[in-house]
Protein backbone atom coordinates (compact mmCIF):
# COMPACT_ATOMS: atom_id res chain seq x y z
CA UNK A 1 0.00 0.00 0.00
CA UNK A 2 2.80 2.41 0.88
CA UNK A 3 4.56 1.71 -2.41
CA UNK A 4 1.43 2.77 -4.36
CA UNK A 5 1.26 6.08 -2.48
CA UNK A 6 4.95 6.77 -3.09
CA UNK A 7 4.57 5.85 -6.76
CA UNK A 8 1.52 8.12 -7.08
CA UNK A 9 3.38 11.06 -5.50
CA UNK A 10 6.37 10.50 -7.80
CA UNK A 11 4.16 10.36 -10.89
CA UNK A 12 2.26 13.46 -9.74
CA UNK A 13 5.50 15.41 -9.29
CA UNK A 14 6.69 14.27 -12.72
CA UNK A 15 3.45 15.36 -14.43
CA UNK A 16 3.44 18.71 -12.60
CA UNK A 17 7.02 19.30 -13.71
CA UNK A 18 6.09 18.48 -17.32
CA UNK A 19 2.99 20.69 -17.17
CA UNK A 20 4.81 23.74 -15.81
CA UNK A 21 7.68 23.23 -18.27
CA UNK A 22 5.16 23.29 -21.13
CA UNK A 23 3.57 26.46 -19.73
CA UNK A 24 6.96 28.21 -19.57
CA UNK A 25 7.76 27.11 -23.14
CA UNK A 26 4.36 28.29 -24.37
CA UNK A 27 4.76 31.73 -22.75
CA UNK A 28 8.24 32.02 -24.25
CA UNK A 29 6.95 31.12 -27.71
CA UNK A 30 4.18 33.72 -27.47
CA UNK A 31 6.69 36.40 -26.44
CA UNK A 32 9.02 35.40 -29.28
CA UNK A 33 6.12 35.52 -31.78
CA UNK A 34 5.15 39.03 -30.64
CA UNK A 35 8.71 40.28 -31.02
CA UNK A 36 9.11 38.60 -34.43
CA UNK A 37 5.84 40.10 -35.65
CA UNK A 38 7.00 43.57 -34.64
CA UNK A 39 10.30 43.05 -36.48
CA UNK A 40 8.34 42.03 -39.60
CA UNK A 41 6.17 45.16 -39.37
CA UNK A 42 9.22 47.39 -39.08
CA UNK A 43 10.94 45.63 -41.99
CA UNK A 44 7.81 46.10 -44.13
CA UNK A 45 7.73 49.81 -43.26
CA UNK A 46 11.43 50.10 -44.08
CA UNK A 47 10.84 48.40 -47.42
CA UNK A 48 7.97 50.76 -48.23
CA UNK A 49 9.81 53.98 -47.37
CA UNK A 50 13.37 52.83 -48.11
CA UNK A 51 14.63 53.15 -44.54
CA UNK A 52 13.77 53.55 -40.87
CA UNK A 53 11.29 56.41 -40.46
CA UNK A 54 9.39 58.23 -37.75
CA UNK A 55 6.40 56.01 -38.61
CA UNK A 56 8.33 52.84 -37.75
CA UNK A 57 9.71 54.50 -34.62
CA UNK A 58 6.20 55.41 -33.44
CA UNK A 59 5.03 51.85 -34.19
CA UNK A 60 7.86 50.48 -32.04
CA UNK A 61 7.03 52.85 -29.17
CA UNK A 62 3.37 51.81 -29.32
CA UNK A 63 4.40 48.14 -29.31
CA UNK A 64 6.49 48.70 -26.16
CA UNK A 65 3.65 50.54 -24.41
CA UNK A 66 0.96 47.99 -25.28
CA UNK A 67 3.20 45.02 -24.52
CA UNK A 68 4.40 46.60 -21.26
CA UNK A 69 8.02 46.20 -22.36
CA UNK A 70 10.89 48.29 -21.02
CA UNK A 71 12.07 50.39 -23.99
CA UNK A 72 15.45 50.97 -22.34
CA UNK A 73 16.22 47.25 -22.38
CA UNK A 74 15.36 46.83 -26.06
CA UNK A 75 18.10 47.03 -28.67
CA UNK A 76 17.08 47.83 -32.24
CA UNK A 77 19.56 47.73 -35.11
CA UNK A 78 18.56 48.73 -38.62
CA UNK A 79 20.51 48.45 -41.83
CA UNK A 80 21.00 50.64 -43.69
CA UNK A 81 20.76 53.55 -41.30
CA UNK A 82 20.06 57.05 -42.45
CA UNK A 83 18.14 58.17 -45.49
CA UNK A 84 16.26 56.19 -48.08
CA UNK A 85 17.92 53.46 -50.10
CA UNK A 86 17.00 53.03 -53.75
CA UNK A 87 14.68 50.44 -55.19
CA UNK A 88 15.93 46.85 -54.95
CA UNK A 89 18.38 47.31 -52.07
CA UNK A 90 18.01 45.09 -48.98
CA UNK A 91 16.77 46.50 -45.67
CA UNK A 92 16.83 44.66 -42.35
CA UNK A 93 16.05 45.10 -38.67
CA UNK A 94 17.31 43.19 -35.62
CA UNK A 95 15.59 43.44 -32.24
CA UNK A 96 16.98 42.08 -28.99
CA UNK A 97 15.06 42.07 -25.72
CA UNK A 98 15.78 40.25 -22.44
CA UNK A 99 12.64 38.44 -21.32
CA UNK A 100 12.75 37.49 -17.66
CA UNK A 101 10.85 34.35 -16.72
CA UNK A 102 10.18 33.96 -12.99
CA UNK A 103 10.25 30.39 -11.72
CA UNK A 104 8.89 29.90 -8.21
CA UNK A 105 8.55 26.33 -7.01
CA UNK A 106 8.56 26.32 -3.24
CA UNK A 107 12.17 26.34 -2.04
CA UNK A 108 13.45 26.84 -5.60
CA UNK A 109 12.91 30.37 -6.82
CA UNK A 110 14.84 32.15 -9.54
CA UNK A 111 14.57 34.45 -12.52
CA UNK A 112 15.62 33.06 -15.87
CA UNK A 113 16.96 35.80 -18.12
CA UNK A 114 16.38 34.77 -21.71
CA UNK A 115 17.64 37.25 -24.32
CA UNK A 116 15.43 36.95 -27.39
CA UNK A 117 16.89 38.05 -30.70
CA UNK A 118 14.77 38.34 -33.81
CA UNK A 119 15.45 39.73 -37.24
CA UNK A 120 13.49 40.51 -40.36
CA UNK A 121 14.36 41.85 -43.75
CA UNK A 122 12.97 43.01 -47.00
CA UNK A 123 13.77 44.68 -50.27
CA UNK A 124 13.28 48.40 -50.70
CA UNK A 125 10.59 49.38 -53.15
CA UNK A 126 11.14 53.07 -52.57
CA UNK A 127 11.30 55.20 -55.71
CA UNK A 128 12.37 58.83 -55.34
CA UNK A 129 9.58 61.41 -55.76
CA UNK A 130 6.84 58.79 -55.77
CA UNK A 131 4.02 58.82 -53.23
CA UNK A 132 3.78 55.51 -51.39
CA UNK A 133 0.71 54.35 -49.58
CA UNK A 134 -2.83 55.61 -49.93
CA UNK A 135 -2.20 59.20 -48.86
CA UNK A 136 0.76 61.54 -48.69
CA UNK A 137 2.41 61.02 -45.32
CA UNK A 138 5.02 63.25 -43.75
CA UNK A 139 8.03 60.94 -43.47
CA UNK A 140 11.30 61.72 -41.70
CA UNK A 141 14.22 59.30 -41.70
CA UNK A 142 15.72 58.70 -38.29
CA UNK A 143 17.52 56.17 -36.12
CA UNK A 144 15.73 53.91 -33.63
CA UNK A 145 15.11 55.84 -30.42
CA UNK A 146 12.90 54.58 -27.65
Amino acid sequence: MLDKIITFIGILIFFLFCFFSCVVLYVGMVEWFQLQSEANLIADSMAQYGGYTNIANQQLKTFCEKGKLNPGAMTVTVEPSGGPVPYGQPVSVRISYPFNQVVDAGIFSSVINFPMRVSAGGVSHYVTNMVTGTSPVQVHYCTPSL
